[in-house]
């Protein structure tokens, strides 16, 4: 019998997280595919915990590559060469492209884009840890974190969508 509500409870759950799901990801057909969007995730800060590190992530099916489109804002203008991205105690540089660098309020905002291997990404997502986002402009550097309690909600969910996209693929 405990077996019995046991799988009951976990078919709930499933399906319970599968309605949530929905509210990450978009997909859309386009002319060269289907492309998959996963919506702003804005948890990463800087070690002075004011600055913020915001990411979207778009994958076109078919492709070994999605872009990570980002933004971060910093007190001083600080053009990026590169972005880092660190797990499990390694981490990976990748060029990045810069999209606008624009003077807000109090901060400097600056949007990039970059090119990361698909598999790389889902085992970033699938790191016990929480990873770092680090920007390199020639020596110097920006890193942002996440709290682990935040990165354990989201890495799962990361994981669900990235079954979709390989159960679909």
């Amino acid at each position: 019998m405990r077996i019995l509500i046991l799988s009951f409870l976990l078919v709930l759950a499933a399906g319970a997280s599968g309605q949530k799901l929905s509210k990450y990801y978009r997909t859309s057909n386009l002319e060269n595919g289907k492309i998959y969007f996963v919506k702003s995730f804005e948890d990463f800060e800087s070690s002075k915990g004011r600055d913020a590190f915001i990411y979207d992530l778009t994958y076109l099916k078919g492709s070994d590559t999605l872009t990570i489109n980002y933004t971060y804002y910093a007190e001083e203008a600080f053009e990026a060469d590169s972005i880092g991205i660190q797990f499990n105690k390694q981490i990976t540089f990748f060029p990045t492209e810069r999209l606008f660098i624009e003077r807000n309020k109090k901060s400097w905002e600056h949007r990039y884009t970059a090119e990361v291997p698909l598999e790389f990404m889902v085992d970033f997502y699938d790191s016990e840890n929480s990873p770092f986002f680090q920007l390199q402009s020639g020596g110097k550097s920006l890193v942002y974190e996440i709290r682990n309690n935040k990165w354990e909600k989201f890495s799962g969910i990361m994981q669900q969508i990235f079954q979709v996209i390989e159960l679909n693929r």
